[in-house]
């Protein structure tokens, strides 16, 4: 037999045995949640994307129905669209959450299932994956105007305004997406958030437009990037902030100025940097109750102490205050030595243009002795010649004399 022939044939039998195995259904695992109170766990056989599925199979719990299903997670999802079905059978859903299942989800899937939730008013939480789309845009997440919480995963980009429609948003988590940078307009409309998480990202440099108008920020997360310098006032308008969890950066010098004053801040994150040196005055203008430092250069293993109180916590910070202290004076000396070495400078420059100017009029002096000595030469001479007619005419006179 030919052997293309038999390729053609074994091809045939292959997909001949795959239809009769193919399956194709929904099914739901239900359970409580005492977050979301009742969830169902999804599955989706649906290889060829098909939307004439009529039902969703799995057994409710003892008094609960399809009404009560307030989250939907993604478990196990096989298909290329998002069946209509799941919209039809549970109309009160409020939570959907397609990042925490166990398999890659299809960019068609996402896409399909994010046009057709927007026709879910009460959807307030969403958490998803967006790494299997080939792009996202500007208008994503739009229709979503209700979301208060939203955790995203995308190693693409992200638009300046992708969340321009998404003014209730309250949490926002973009942890471990690679993140290098970010527009710094990209949360101007988030004046409700309360929640933000930029951990685990590739993150230089903080921009200070990320934090403005934030007012009702209260934890924000930026461990885990590659952070080596807080600029002045960066947190200084997050007047609700408590929390902030900066580990696992490269800091190495704790400004009181980054933060401003800020009385509401308990709790600052500081462990596995590297830093050496904290000013005081952070304790000052802020709330502090709890600091972080396991891990840095001037952490000691010697103070443990579970105390809040200000004197545990200048006493924790002793070595870290006394080594800014240090720093300080060091820039102090270096300033008081710049200003002494400036004045100095100003002396010697003063010195050295009215030497300047000296030697400029003795120069213009030994010009004009030169030029009185060249005169005085000239009229030498003449009277030379004078004196010399003077004689010539003498002798003149007296041999006229003689000879009379």
């Amino acid at each position: 037999m030919d052997f293309k022939l038999v390729l053609i044939l074994t091809f045939i039998i292959i997909n001949i045995q795959s239809c009769l195995t193919w399956k194709q259904g929904i099914s739901c695992s239900y359970r409580k949640n005492n977050q979301f109170n009742y969830e169902c766990l999804l599955k989706i056989e649906n290889l060829y994307g098909s939307d004439d599925i009529q039902g969703i199979s799995g057994t409710h719990l003892n008094g609960y129905s399809d009404e009560k299903v307030h989250r939907i997670v993604g478990w196990d999802i096989d298909s290329e669209n998002f069946p209509k079905i799941i919209c039809e059978k549970f109309k009160n859903l409020q939570n959907i959450d397609f990042l925490h299942g166990y398999k890659y989800i299809s960019h068609r899937f996402l896409k399909a299932g994010l046009e057709t939730l927007k026709n879910f008013q009460n959807l307030s939480s969403m958490a998803i994956s967006l790494n299997s789309m080939d792009k996202i845009n500007n208008n994503t997440f739009n229709g979503f105007e209700n979301l208060q919480i939203l955790e995203l995963k995308n190693k693409i980009g992200w638009p300046e305004s992708l969340f321009l429609t998404n003014q209730n948003l309250e949490v926002l988590s973009l942890n471990s997406n690679e993140i290098f940078d970010l527009s710094e307009n990209i949360f101007e409309s988030l004046e409700k958030l309360q929640n933000l998480s930029l951990s685990h990202n590739q993150i230089l440099n903080l921009r200070q437009k990320w934090f403005v108008n934030k007012k009702n920020l209260k934890k924000l997360y930026l461990n885990g990037n590659k952070i080596r310098e807080l600029p002045k006032d960066i947190f200084a308008s997050l007047i609700s902030l408590e929390i902030i969890e900066l580990g696992e950066n490269f800091l190495k010098i704790i400004y009181s100025n980054s933060f401003g004053t800020l009385p509401k801040l308990t709790t600052i994150y500081l462990q596995d940097n590297e830093i050496n040196a904290i000013d005081e005055q952070l304790i000052d203008n802020t709330g502090l109750e709890d600091i972080k430092l396991i891990g840095n250069k001037c952490y000691s293993s010697d103070f443990f102490d579970n105390s809040t109180t200000r004197d545990a916590l200048f006493l924790e910070l002793h070595k870290c205050i006394t080594n800014y202290k240090k720093i300080q004076n060091r820039k102090l000396y270096r300033q008081s030595s710049t200003i002494e070495n400036k004045a100095l400078e100003i002396m010697l420059e003063t010195l050295q243009n009215k030497v300047l100017l000296q030697n400029q009029e003795v120069q213009q002096q030994q010009k004009i002795l030169q030029l009185m000595d060249v005169k005085i030469d000239m009229l030498m001479k003449e009277n030379e010649e004078l004196k010399n007619k003077l004689n010539n005419l003498s002798n003149k006179i007296r041999r006229r004399d003689n000879h009379d």
